[in-house]
């Protein structure tokens, strides 16, 4: 969290320079009715109870906010998301936990915390005010803040409470731990990779025609939607953005002062090298105007979705009507499925997750921000899920088959081989000695410990997780069995095993101790966490409404 806020501080600090308010539209707003809902009905019943205590306006409130301010220091200024009903629920849980462990955080740890998150390293400078400034332009107090920073760090002490267990790791069972994980082994794989068998199949017709009719069920096309949809390109105002950005007073002096926060490491190219200044300074530039033109997009978007909710009764043809009217184009999307977004709005990545939750009476989703833009969408049409005729999906099958046919032919040569291998070894001939008779290549792998990551120089040839788990299972001078990969099949043979070095145990393991401490205490926080939201009740609630029928907090 603390690295987010600091990664951040440039770009907020250029935002506050320029004035750069970002429009909060009425359905992102903390206030509103929507967020009410989540915990009371529309007469304003209580919602339910937490650990004995009835769950009050002021808590969902106070929680609303909390997840609004944390998602807009979180995530770049949006204050608004699809998991929001869950956020707030959490928060409700934790700020409930924190209460009943009466843990108490006082004004000196915020002022602490304040100062370590807020004071530029480099020049010792505390950027705390103008970024107050900021949060109280987007509606959010001081007040607000500092209890978020309380909730923060009674969240941590709360944390270190239910996750003591994780500390109690003693130095003698991390040390096991870490000769365990960084134990080498030295290993040779024979692979049988499918694609090495693809021009060996031939087709058959007949053949493909009863491999499509034993998996029909694979080729069944899922249920699709069609949208309709409305743009607000964040291109369209650039223009616009220039001529309010160029009459920014002091811009050269806020830009140089933001470029100076973030250090010249913190800009780099595509091709990952630190960029010249002034070229540094030209992406400020342009990454403040596309916040400009971002922000009106964001406004335009809001003042068309709201013109097309007030129009009754809902249906999802209201949203081209009020785009014809209002001279804006609307569009249509290519049919979609809840696994592949529509070809053309790839970036509008949240589509798919909210699409799939509208229905006929509530067709329109919230304006979605995207890498490009800001969209509203409408559900025009509901395409049910069908098995297609083979016509449909020759092509397909046809590749299915021949990748299905060379994996048969893959396996069984690895089969033979294996068996020969166990053979030969049992005679005391050697892995490379069988391999090289039945003229297949012997792939050499360097030293590997459970805890490598990868093997660079075998990417996309080897399944490095794969050889791990069969070569820590083998004795040494062993060959494993046929093993099926992603790639088609190995069979992976274990040469010898090298213990750690001591020099290294001696170096390494401390850190590893605190590491590993601090891994299992988050874990025993998680599975506390889980455990004790779930037999809340709490988990259950936004699912529940959903069911109902209830509004999502982030729709008007």
């Amino acid at each position: 969290m603390f690295g987010t806020i600091r990664k951040h501080q440039s770009w907020l600090w250029i935002v506050i320079v320029a004035a750069v308010i970002l429009s909060f539209v009425v359905w992102f707003s903390p206030n509103q009715t929507s967020y009410r809902n989540l915990m009371f009905g529309d007469n304003g019943s209580q919602f339910g109870m937490i650990d004995g205590r009835p769950i009050t306006q002021e808590m969902v409130s106070a929680a609303n906010r909390q997840t609004a301010l944390r998602r807009f220091l979180y995530n770049r200024g949006q204050t608004s998301g699809a998991d929001d009903e869950q956020q707030i629920l959490q928060q409700l849980f934790l700020t409930e936990k924190v209460r009943e462990y009466k843990i108490g955080v006082g004004d000196a740890a915020v002022a602490h915390w304040i100062q370590q998150n807020f004071r530029n390293p480099q020049t010792g400078q505390l950027n705390y005010e103008p970024y107050l400034q900021e949060l109280q332009k987007q509606g959010f107090s001081e007040a607000d803040f500092h209890q978020f920073i309380r909730q923060d760090i009674g969240q941590r002490h709360l944390g270190q409470i239910v996750g003591v267990a994780g500390k109690l790791t003693s130095p003698r069972e991390a040390e096991t731990e870490y000769r365990r994980g960084n134990e080498e082994s030295l290993t040779s794989v024979v692979l049988f990779n499918t694609s090495n068998f693809l021009d060996g199949v031939t087709i058959q017709r007949p053949a493909v025609e009863q491999f499509f009719s034993n998996r029909v069920s694979s080729y069944r096309i899922p249920e699709r939607l069609q949208m309709s949809f409305v743009r607000f390109a964040t291109s369209n105002y650039f223009a616009e953005a220039e001529k309010e950005f160029a009459a920014i007073p002091n811009l050269t002096n806020a830009l140089e002062n933001s470029y100076a926060q973030q250090g010249a490491d913190a800009f780099r190219g595509a091709d990952g090298k630190t960029l010249s200044k002034e070229a540094a300074l030209l992406m400020l530039r342009d990454q403040n105007r596309d916040a400009l033109a971002l922000r009106t997009a964001r406004t335009k978007a809001a003042e068309f979705a709201k013109g097309v909710y007030d129009m009754t009764p809902a249906k999802a043809e209201n949203l081209e009507k009020f785009a014809a009217a209002n001279g804006l184009i609307s569009e249509t999307s290519e049919p979609f499925s809840r696994f592949t977004p529509p070809l053309g709005l790839e970036d509008v990545r949240s589509l798919t997750e909210e699409a799939f939750k509208l229905a006929e009476d509530q067709p329109f989703t919230a304006p979605i921000v995207s890498d490009r833009g800001v969209y509203v969408f409408a559900l025009k049409k509901r395409l049910p899920s069908e098995v297609p005729a083979i016509e449909q999906v020759r092509t397909k099958v046809v590749e299915d088959y021949r990748r299905s046919q060379a994996m048969d032919m893959g396996r069984k040569l690895g089969m033979a081989f294996q068996a020969a291998v166990t053979n030969s070894l049992a005679q005391g001939k050697s892995f490379d000695s069988v391999a090289k008779q039945e003229g297949l290549e012997v792939v050499e792998l360097p030293p590997i410990s459970l805890s490598t990551q990868s093997l660079d120089a075998f990417q996309g040839r080897v399944d490095l997780n794969s050889v791990k788990n069969v070569a820590f299972g083998l004795k040494p001078r062993a060959a494993s069995d046929f093993i099926t990969t992603r790639e088609g099949g190995m069979v992976v043979y274990l040469k010898e095993r090298r213990p750690v070095s001591e020099e290294k145990v001696k170096a390494e393991l401390p850190k590893f101790l605190e590491d590993l401490r601090r891994q299992n205490e988050s874990q025993s926080f998680g599975e506390w966490f889980n455990s004790e939201f779930e037999r809340s009740g709490l988990a259950n609630r936004s699912q529940a409404r959903q069911k109902s029928g209830a509004s999502p907090m982030n729709t008007p």
